[in-house]
């Protein structure tokens, strides 16, 4: 740790702000900051800086490297930081007794849930469930949101197994196991029987299902049960306001901050959205070693 000597240079915040990473994993970048004459401009080496990090309640496992170092010769200090194993916010602050003012690094830890596309090309033109060969758009790629937020919840509590579906192989064993609602008089397809999706996976339970009913009531319910679910690292699946479909269905990895980090299956991993963003009913899983009842065909 570095004590003071001389008078304040200007420390300031360069680059590795605001990433998001895995929880338990290192972030892409190094925090790096600045340190130059508050007078000239001009870059001052071998000043002390001390890195800290602030966590969210109970996460273990986080680390700095290093902790403290002095600015190179053209200004520059930097760590590399590895999250704690839990989701949310963490902060890392460097500061110096011979620099000003301190520098706040924010940083979000998401879960590690396995992104994937309804799109992609490898599954993305397969019918989904029974749908109507006439119906135009009767593809995963048009129908899949569902199906492929399941595919990413299962490969997340299946991932220490080394069991991986994927959005085409959850479709077929899906059919093949009556894991959808009757297609007869739906072009598009039936829905998901979240229940035996969970089968399939024998990984986990369909622990909650809860629908929005157009009131504040509802809507805190659902909040809250969002953020105590992936406060304990359980992932949640939410459906939203589609932009295509009425009702589109995401996977909640985070909170940070006020925003909501979300795998889009229609659009891209960890896309931030805003906290009071509608959510129409969510689906919770929790971790089981065996589902304890064979799937029903």
């Amino acid at each position: 740790v570095f004590t003071a000597n001389a008078a304040p240079a200007a420390l300031i915040k360069y680059s590795g702000d605001t990433q998001i990473g895995v929880v338990g994993g290192v972030l892409t970048n190094p925090l790096t900051v600045k340190t130059s004459d508050q007078i000239t401009n001009e870059a001052v080496s071998n000043i002390g800086i001390n890195f800290q990090a602030t966590t969210p309640d109970g996460a273990t496992g986080h680390k700095l490297e290093p902790v403290s170092m002095p600015t190179d010769n053209l200004g520059f200090a930097r760590t590399v930081f590895t999250l704690g194993n839990k989701q949310g916010d963490y902060t890392i602050t460097a500061n110096s007794p011979d620099a000003a003012p301190p520098a706040e690094f924010k940083a979000c830890g998401r879960l590690d849930v396995p992104y994937y596309s309804q799109l992609d090309g490898r599954w993305g033109d397969a019918v989904y469930d029974g749908a109507w060969s006439v119906w135009p758009w009767n593809k995963i790629k048009h129908q899949g949101c569902a199906l492929t937020a399941a595919t990413m919840v299962s490969n997340y509590y299946t991932k220490p197994r080394g069991f991986q579906t994927d959005p085409g192989k959850l479709n077929s064993d899906l059919v093949a196991n009556n894991g959808y609602t009757s297609s007869l008089f739906h072009p598009s397809g039936g829905k998901i029987k979240w229940d035996v999706v969970a089968c399939l996976s024998k990984s986990m339970v369909f622990d909650y299902s809860s629908s929005f009913n157009n009131d504040i009531a509802s809507a805190y319910v659902i909040r809250k049960t969002i953020e105590d679910r992936i406060d304990n690292n359980i992932t949640v699946v939410a459906m939203i306001k589609g932009v295509v479909a009425r009702r589109h269905f995401v996977v909640i990895t985070a909170k940070c901050g006020d925003k909501w980090i979300v795998h889009n299956p229609y659009t891209a991993a960890e896309e931030e959205r805003p906290i009071d963003t509608e959510i129409f009913g969510i689906r919770t899983f929790i971790p089981s070693a065996a589902y304890p009842a064979l799937c029903a065909k």
